[in-house]
């Protein structure tokens, strides 16, 4: 992408980092000189563009990233679908690059996989696909693959591909194209092939998660300084996981809800109820119950300042909060014991037994601290209604394959208690369980609503 009449700042919200001016003459500099050898052209608005060429549509011919930018519809199709669903111009151009990548490694132009077709006409895309992207492999292996300078060559082998396939996959997706989960081996496998469902069995109990409420509530502004201390961050760790969302959605989210009051076995209860919360990621709304105690009462503390509002104020990016909110969690597990002290350095001063492998408790509580409360709701929501897959996916999946083997899983432990319920058939030590069970949702509505009291103790 080539610019023209953009200060420094301009130009990095454009390329997706930052860019200094002595920089930006420079760029400036060579848009000139290629303009005079013909490589360079200026439109009707003054910006710098690359000449069109004359390029067969349905034929590859091997081209540089910017050339193939330019004259290939799929590509500028693909670019544009990425920019629509939020994709920051580096993401789309690193995609770019491997998609050029790829095409001129095995000779293929994106249309024929687009418009692959079986003999009685069916799409094939998948199939198309897969032998592209299994040449594509048997070339890399080989040091044949027509990489470009940027590329990293020490990167392990299935990453490799799986990065390369997953842009193919993109591209696809501009034209409607959809693929199903494939398992972890598959070429077309996504980057998180090889550790899907592999934390399927992190979350914290009730308990630890109130206390990571009252960690934070008592030592996050000594832990963040007065400058970046918010009370937000007490209420967002306690909404997450009951709402069961993801970190930047409830960031971004804006405090509406209103309070329902229903009526379940002759049991007066009383909830609130969110409508239409927007997941950034998947681009989805879905609706949200607010049940339990401690989180009604941060909803109802938000709503008295914030309402309307989200959680905590921010410009254009929640990063900064995050990386706040990450470093409390952070602290909070170190004051469990699940993490070291170690891991408040940085990666590269850390010892080894600090560096955590993929697919280790450790690794995800270290890199993911803040999705862990996601992971805690989804098992939270699952005990609540004995495992109904279907009414908790209803909440934030949309399918129950996905919330069953990445997020909470069901131990065969935890089946053997599948006729406990708070409510009705509450257990003989209540205080010894670290989470709360129901037999299914309305007793667990009924329960918060009457108190924590059970069935047995009302009669």
């Amino acid at each position: 992408m080539t610019m023209n009449g953009m200060g420094s700042a301009e130009i990095g919200e454009q390329l997706g980092y930052a860019v200094h001016k002595s920089q930006c003459q420079r760029i400036i500099q060579i848009q000139n000189e290629l303009t005079v050898a013909g490589k360079l052209s200026k439109n009707e608005g003054g910006s710098f563009v690359i000449p069109s060429q004359n390029i067969d549509q349905h034929k590859w011919t091997k081209m540089t990233k910017e050339v193939a930018e330019m004259n290939v519809p799929q590509f500028k199709k693909f670019a544009e679908y990425a920019k629509v669903n939020g994709r920051t111009q580096q993401s789309i151009s690193t995609e770019l690059s491997a998609l050029v990548v790829v095409c001129n490694t095995t000779g293929i132009h994106p249309s024929e996989i687009i418009n692959a077709k079986t003999i009685t006409g069916e799409e094939n895309y998948i199939v198309k696909l897969t032998e592209v992207m299994m040449d594509f492999k048997e070339k890399l292996q080989t040091g044949n693959a027509e990489l470009n300078k940027h590329s990293n060559h020490n990167n392990h082998e299935a990453k490799q591909v799986r990065r390369y396939s997953q842009a193919m996959r993109h591209m696809c997706h501009a034209y409607g194209r959809q693929f199903p989960r494939f398992p972890p081996q598959h070429i077309l496998s996504g980057t998180k092939g090889d550790t899907f469902g592999a934390y399927n069995d992190i979350a914290l109990t009730d308990k630890l998660a109130e206390g990571a409420v009252a960690f934070i509530e008592k030592n996050g502004k000594d832990i963040l300084g007065e400058k970046h201390w918010d009370y937000g961050f007490v209420i967002a760790t306690a909404l997450m996981p009951e709402m069961i969302t993801r970190t930047e959605s409830i960031l971004q989210w804006k405090v509406e809800f209103q309070t329902e009051h229903d009526e379940y076995e002759h049991n007066p209860v009383e909830y609130d109820f969110v409508t239409g919360f927007y997941e950034p990621k998947t681009k989805d709304y879905w609706n949200k119950f607010i049940v339990s105690p401690l989180a009604r009462k941060m909803l109802k503390t938000i709503s008295e300042y914030r309402m309307g509002k989200t959680i905590m104020p921010f410009n254009k990016s929640t990063a900064s909060i995050e990386r706040r909110w990450s470093q409390l969690m952070k602290e909070y597990y170190i004051s469990l014991g699940i993490l070291p002290e170690t891991v408040r350095l940085s990666k590269k001063t850390r010892p080894d037994d600090c560096i955590f492998q993929q697919k280790t408790k450790q690794f995800f509580y270290d890199e993911r601290g803040i999705y862990v409360l996601r992971h805690t709701g989804a098992h939270q929501w699952c005990r609540w209604t004995n495992y109904d897959y279907g009414f908790v996916a209803d909440l934030g999946w949309k399918d129950m394959n996905t919330l069953k083997e990445v997020y909470a899983g069901q131990t065969i432990k935890q089946r053997l208690k599948q006729d406990t319920c708070f409510y009705c058939q509450p257990p003989m030590n209540p205080d010894a369980m670290e989470s709360k069970v129901f037999c299914k949702a309305q007793h667990a509505f009924i329960y918060y609503s009457n108190g924590g009291k059970s069935k047995v103790s009302q009669n």
